[in-house]
């Protein structure tokens, strides 16, 4: 339910630390961590092998660790697991780890690992277009296409940010990508090819 803070040393891959924390063995049952992605230095998704001695049935769930760092402290990482099945807020989980889990038996779960799943592919398949759109947009931009802002009714002229020193506005725009509306701008892009 909380966080667990521990020394990680330096060099540790996070793999290996997870392993380290996270694999368990008694006469009834194990679990061994698979494989671990770390996402935007504070996720990391785990692919889980949970195996049962007695009937030998195994499967593999997913893991998600909140991760922070604290170096100013002894204990200088801390995590939080949660299982897919508690229906964890991050749903970035790379395509490597989700190809690795069993397919889900409904009648085990209650549909938080489900619906968790879903959501991953499913913004896994939004990252890939956006992936393309950009693309697309880096390769076929000019001078004169206008770039859309997002929640906004304002567009640039794409002449390297730079407009017309006559102009009101004149100068540089400093715009970062999370600011553009892709699609809006690909769409007239495209119309004007």
């Amino acid at each position: 339910m909380g966080w667990s803070g521990t020394n990680k040393e330096k060099g540790v891959a996070m793999l290996q630390f997870f392993r380290t924390e996270f694999n368990f063995e008694n006469e009834t049952r194990s679990h061994e961590i698979l494989d671990c992605a770390v996402v935007g230095w504070n996720t990391a998704y785990l692919a889980v092998k949970n195996t049962d001695k007695i009937t030998g049935e195994s499967s593999v769930s997913a893991f998600v660790c909140l991760i922070r760092h604290d170096r100013h402290s002894r204990c200088n990482f801390w995590y939080k697991d949660m299982s897919e099945e508690e229906g964890p807020n991050k749903r970035d989980c790379p395509e490597r780890i989700l190809k690795l889990l069993t397919p889900i038996d409904e009648s085990k779960y209650f549909g938080y690992a489900k619906k968790w799943r879903m959501d991953c592919l499913e913004n896994l398949q939004k990252r890939k277009l956006q992936k393309k759109n950009w693309a697309f947009m880096r390769k076929n931009i000019k001078q004169g296409n206008m770039i859309f802002i997002n929640n906004s009714s304002m567009s640039l002229p794409f002449e390297r940010f730079y407009s017309n020193s006559d102009s009101v506005n004149a100068g540089y725009y400093k715009v970062k990508a999370r600011q553009i509306d892709l699609q809006k701008t690909i769409d007239n892009m495209k119309t004007n090819i």
